[in-house]
């Protein structure tokens, strides 16, 4: 976990990148862009005053250096776990932050919006900001102000990861939680896929190469979904999650087709946490059916606000009724980043494609992932791969 900073330090380190802007054709482009939901809010919600859907306050945030900040857990989340393996300096900052400008995003930025979908009809009425204005946010706000920080902005953006974790809320919000009962899953997962899609090419044809989509975690087994089924998982949620994950992994050859030079990584969320769910001993949980904090009610979902929280939060899976706890988000991003096995990344690993340098014969070219053959030092299969080949 990350120090608080030394203040003077810190100003020093601001005013030295203010004084010699970054160009990214000498320096390694350290990037990363969030696009999503609670799961990766770093408090873009704070700043939208008609939205309950925040988290700013205790006890969120007890792990966290800076305290509640509007992260949905106890400490960091996923977004800025995988920053950190990828060696980004600090933390994001959020593009709802006035401060959110300038050299300050040349190492990405935050857009998630808890309780965001891919659809712009998902809980609209608690006016949050769902994947298309996100998507735009990025497009009409910051990539001018990229254009205007650095000398070759086609080089950044095929450099920079564009990571996303969205698709959950949509469930929730036109079928759990909906008063109709004639949901239809696929025709939903189908539009949800198309409209995803949508906003992927819109990034790419601005420039983005590199995209890291964790599919959805099996919110069947939630404490917030246990507590509507005796304590059992609800596995008609979970049928849903498995029915979109599976037709998003399946989408990853038409969208490396129709975007040519694009690389995906698909990180099977779902797979990894319920690892931890199947097996909690093995990874040091002892509580996967309750949550960590207090939350009022048996239809609550977040804590209650300056409520009590366990004192042990690294042996609960959940911190709330939804959200992992600190512990659990950091094995999810480090499988993420490390992984090699197809169960838990595809085709590759996040690690991989950041080591990935694209040239200009690359930037639009088909290409092919070649795996790597033989055993990690851990006797598994390696699944990832270390190099683009263009398809001859």
């Amino acid at each position: 976990m990350k120090a608080v900073p030394n203040l003077l330090l810190l100003s020093l380190v601001h005013l030295i990148v203010f004084l010699k802007p970054v160009k990214a054709e000498q320096t390694a482009v350290k990037a990363l862009f969030v696009f999503g939901d609670s799961f990766v809010d770093s408090g873009n919600n704070n700043y939208i005053e008609d939205t309950d859907a925040k988290a700013d306050y205790p006890p969120y945030g007890v792990d966290f250096p800076l305290g509640p900040t509007g992260r949905i857990t106890n400490g960091r989340n996923p977004a800025d776990i995988l920053a950190e393996h990828l060696g980004i300096p600090d933390y994001l900052p959020v593009f709802n932050n006035p401060q959110t400008k300038g050299a300050h995003i040349l190492h990405g930025v935050n857009y998630a919006s808890a309780g965001a979908g891919i659809l712009d009809t998902t809980f609209v009425a608690w006016h949050i900001i769902p994947l298309s204005h996100q998507v735009e946010n990025f497009l009409n706000v910051t990539l001018p102000e990229l254009e205007a920080e650095l000398s070759d902005t086609s080089y950044f953006m095929s450099h920079a990861i564009f990571m996303f974790v969205i698709g959950g809320n949509d469930y929730n919000y036109h079928c759990f939680l909906s008063s109709d009962d004639s949901c239809d899953f696929e025709e939903l997962t189908s539009i949800l896929i198309g409209n995803y899609t949508v906003q992927l090419e819109k990034l790419y044809s601005a420039g983005a190469r590199k995209f890291v989509l964790y599919n959805i975690q099996p919110s069947g087994c939630s404490p917030g979904s246990r507590i509507q089924n005796d304590g059992q998982c609800v596995e008609e949620y979970n049928d849903a999650m498995v029915m979109f994950n599976n037709h998003l992994n399946a989408s990853l050859d038409e969208f490396m087709e129709e975007m040519p030079g694009s690389v995906f990584v698909y990180v099977n969320t779902y797979n990894i946490i319920s690892q931890v769910i199947d097996e909690p001993a093995s990874f040091g949980i002892e509580v996967i059916n309750v949550s960590c904090c207090y939350v009022e009610g048996s239809k609550g979902f977040v804590c209650e606000e300056y409520g009590s929280s366990c004192s042990n939060r690294s042996i609960y899976l959940y911190y709330d009724r939804v959200h992992p706890t600190e512990k659990v988000y950091d094995y999810l991003s480090t499988r993420a980043y490390l992984s090699n096995l197809s169960s838990e990344v595809h085709p590759l690993n996040v690690k991989t494609l950041a080591n990935i340098s694209f040239n200009s014969t690359l930037y639009n070219v088909p290409y092919k992932l070649w795996p790597v053959e033989g055993l990690n030092n851990k006797g598994f299969p390696i699944s990832g791969q270390e190099e683009l080949r263009p398809v001859s």
